[in-house]
C-alpha cells in the first residue's frame, strides 16, 4: 500500500531548487531516468524514489517539501 503521496514536476523542481524542464529532461533520461509516474501527458514522482535517485543522505534533507497545493502547476508534459 501506497502512503506518500506523488509529487508534480513542479514540486520536485521546487524541493531541489533547478527548474522544471530540468525534472522532465531527467524523468525522460534513456539511460538512467528519474523514476517516475505518467499520467496522461504529466508526470509524478515520490519523493522516496528521488532520494534514492540523487543518494542524499538523511542528515541532508529538509524537513518538508512542498505540499500539492503549495506550488502553482503548469502543464506537466
Amino acid at each position: 500500500m501506497i502512503t506518500e503521496r506523488p509529487m508534480s514536476t513542479a514540486q520536485v523542481a521546487t524541493a531541489l531548487g533547478v527548474s522544471r524542464a530540468t525534472i522532465l529532461t531527467m524523468a525522460r533520461n534513456e539511460a538512467k531516468p528519474l523514476p517516475s509516474i505518467r499520467i496522461g501527458s504529466h508526470y509524478r514522482f515520490f519523493w522516496s524514489d528521488v532520494i534514492k535517485y540523487f543518494g542524499i543522505p538523511d542528515d541532508k534533507l529538509v524537513t518538508s517539501i512542498p505540499q500539492p497545493n503549495s506550488v502553482k502547476e503548469s502543464n506537466d508534459e
